[in-house]
C-alpha cells in the first residue's frame, strides 16, 4: 500500500542562534486525508458433497491515515535572512486498515452456494503507530517577525499488523507505513 493525499496543521518550536548556526526543536500535528484502496483477486478450490469447483472473489484493502505528527530537532546554517536546515526525530500517526470480500462467484453447483456466508468477510484495525522522521528544508525571513518555509519530511511509522485483519482461511503480511511529505508554512517568531 502507498497511501496518498493531503494534510494541513500547525507547529510550535524554539530556535537558538550561535553565529551562523541555528539549533532548534519543533513539534507539529496535522489532520490528514491520506488513503489508498487496492483490490486483489482470489480463488479457492475445493470439493463439497462430491462436487468440485472454485470460488472466486476480490479482497478489497483500504489504508487511511487521518492524523499524524512529529517532534524533531533541527540544525541549520543561516545566511542573512535564509536558513538551510536538516531535521529529524520522533513521528506518530493514526492508521486505519480494513479488508472485505466482494464479487463472490461460484460454478453452478448447488452445494457450493451454502459456502458464500463463510467467504463474506470483513475485518479492520485502528491504531496509533510510532516511528521516526527525517528531512530538511529552507526558511526565509521576509520580515523581522515572519518567515516562510518549505520542507520535505520522510515519516516511517513502522509496520501495520497484518494479523489484525486475518480471518479464517486468510492471512496477511505486515505492511510498512511510510509518508513522503512536502509542505510549506508561515511562521511567526515571538
Amino acid at each position: 500500500m502507498s497511501p496518498k493525499g493531503g494534510f494541513g496543521g500547525g507547529q510550535v518550536g524554539y530556535n537558538w542562534q550561535s553565529g551562523t548556526f541555528v539549533y532548534g526543536v519543533e513539534a507539529d500535528v496535522s489532520g490528514a486525508a491520506i488513503r489508498e484502496t487496492a483490490s486483489r483477486a482470489f480463488s479457492v478450490t475445493g470439493t463439497i458433497g462430491g462436487d468440485n469447483g472454485a470460488f472466486t472473489g476480490v479482497f478489497n484493502l483500504n489504508q487511511e491515515i487521518d492524523v499524524f505528527g512529529t517532534v524533531r530537532g533541527r540544525i541549520g546554517y543561516a545566511a542573512n535572512n535564509v536558513l538551510i536546515y536538516g531535521t529529524g526525530g520522533f513521528a506518530w500517526g493514526h492508521v486505519k486498515n480494513s479488508i472485505f470480500t466482494s464479487n463472490l462467484a461460484t460454478p453452478n453447483i448447488a452445494n457450493f452456494n451454502g459456502f458464500f456466508p463463510a467467504l463474506t468477510r470483513s475485518a479492520s484495525s485502528s491504531e496509533v503507530q510510532v516511528g521516526f522522521s527525517a528531512g530538511g528544508g529552507v526558511e526565509w525571513a521576509f520580515n523581522p517577525r515572519w518567515t516562510f518555509k518549505a520542507e520535505y519530511i520522510y515519516i516511517n511509522l513502522g509496520r501495520s499488523n497484518g494479523n489484525a485483519l486475518a480471518f479464517p482461511g486468510a492471512s496477511f503480511t505486515d505492511t510498512e507505513v511510510q509518508l513522503h511529505t512536502a509542505k510549506g508554512g508561515i511562521n511567526y517568531r515571538f
